[in-house]
């Protein structure tokens, strides 16, 4: 990112510059700035918790609900005249915190934990719970990355990320938790089993066999094993050959790829039809469009609901194309409304627990906006308004009309909780 922000800036006209032409596009706090630069004094004076509080005052500050996202400050602070490279150079505010955190010495990583450690005890505990807990989990690392419950936190995201089968991020977590708590871990090789679950699961042979290989040396399993026996590995109490988590991760992959033998992709294919104007390798035949909305005799969807808030607005015409399109997963069936997500019970035809609103109550009469929702993997991801633009003016001119903006939002029904909000995520964002 600061790569990205430093090469949109415009090059000075002199050298000599002590400061870039425009910086008011940017996040840039200049005050957070000489907070840091305030720590990283007391750091090299042994000030010990002085530094500790600066460097917590920083990362609350650059966490407050008013600030629209992170903040940037200069690498360089000092921004010494004629180093042009340096002080175009930008980094995170929190990012930078965390890495003089993490720079401190033994005694001032005591110094932290003393002052800081029952406090991220209590934070981590509640964003364990949290609605969406692996986003409330990351920002309580953020705020304290040296506690002493803040490997635990990482495995514990790891953890949950490979309960919810994403490798990706199970892996990054566990390689981050390596990277600055390993000597931290009581049993690192327990991470480094995680590690290679995460590859089989991705289906990543290459990485299967390198971690296999690395963790069976590290566990000494070829001590008393006969030489033809092939690198071998203890994996939840089993000892397994390296070949056959080879192959199993290639049998993922060759699932994922649609290519095993005897079963069909994964995927949805193009269909061979050429009037049909899908992906075919052999001419299209032209003509009219063989679709058109399906167009109903009467509405299908009625609004006198025994829950009377639930806002079901049905067009005044009913050959008008179904309104709401809904999906299925998990023996419910899932509506998005304009300001809120439904689901009924597809064996009984009763409402389903009722899920938390996360947007304004709102409820569109345009009888052409239809609503619709996409699933993945058990997410049903949709839009909802996020906000109505009232009294708006162009080029002088008043507009009375009511503007909804719409924020996309991912429910997941296995838990039957919000996983991210656009309008939480992207605040203060266009």
């Amino acid at each position: 990112m600061a790569a990205c922000l430093a090469g949109a800036l415009p090059v000075a006209a002199q050298d000599g510059d002590a400061t870039p032409t425009n910086q008011l596009h940017y996040p840039l706090n200049p005050t957070l700035a000489g907070m840091l630069d305030s720590a990283k004094r007391a750091q090299k004076a042994g000030e010990w918790k002085q530094a500790a509080t600066l460097y917590r005052n920083v990362l609350d500050e650059d966490h407050a609900k008013e600030t629209a996202g992170y903040q940037l400050a200069f690498v360089d602070s000092k921004r010494t005249p004629g180093a042009r490279a340096a002080r175009r150079r930008f980094k995170g505010i929190t990012q930078l915190a965390i890495e003089g955190l993490r720079g401190l010495p033994p005694e001032g990583k005591r110094a932290f934990r003393a002052a800081y450690d029952y406090r991220a005890q209590a934070e981590f505990e509640r964003a364990a719970q949290a609605d969406d807990p692996l986003r409330a989990m990351a920002l309580c690392y953020e705020l304290y990355p040296i506690a002493t419950s803040a490997p635990r936190i990482l495995e514990t995201m790891a953890e949950r990320s490979l309960e919810e089968g994403r490798m990706d991020r199970a892996k990054r977590l566990l390689e981050r938790l390596l990277e600055h708590h390993a000597d931290e871990l009581e049993e690192p090789l327990w991470v480094q089993e995680k590690l290679l679950l995460c590859a089989i699961g991705a289906g990543d042979a290459a990485a299967v066999r390198e971690l296999a290989e690395s963790l069976g040396a590290a566990q000494q399993v070829g001590a008393g094993q006969p030489a033809d026996a092939g690198p071998q590995v203890i994996l939840g109490g089993a000892l397994l050959p390296v070949a056959e988590l080879v192959a199993r991760a290639l049998e993922v992959q060759a699932v994922r790829n649609g290519q095993r033998n005897g079963e069909a992709p994964s995927l949805a294919q193009p269909r061979g039809d050429a009037a049909n104007r899908a992906s075919y390798d052999q001419p299209v035949s032209l003509g009219a469009a063989r679709f058109r909305p399906l167009r109903f005799a009467r509405p299908q969807l009625q609004s006198g609901s025994a829950n009377s808030d639930m806002k079901i607005y049905m067009p005044s015409r009913p050959t008008n194309p179904a309104r709401h399109e809904g999906v299925v997963s998990k023996g419910n069936l899932f509506l998005a409304l304009s300001d809120r997500l439904v689901a009924y019970d597809l064996a009984s035809g009763e409402s389903a627990p009722p899920i938390r609103p996360v947007v304004q109550a709102y409820n569109d009469p345009n009888p052409k906006v239809l609503f619709s929702a996409s699933l993945y993997q058990d997410v049903v991801v949709t839009s909802l308004v996020q906000n109505v633009l009232k009294d708006q003016a162009f080029r002088g001119i008043p507009i009375k009309v009511q503007i909804p903006i719409r924020k996309l939002v991912a429910f997941d029904t296995a838990r039957w909780r919000w996983l991210w909000s656009h309008d939480q995520v992207l605040r203060g964002t266009k």
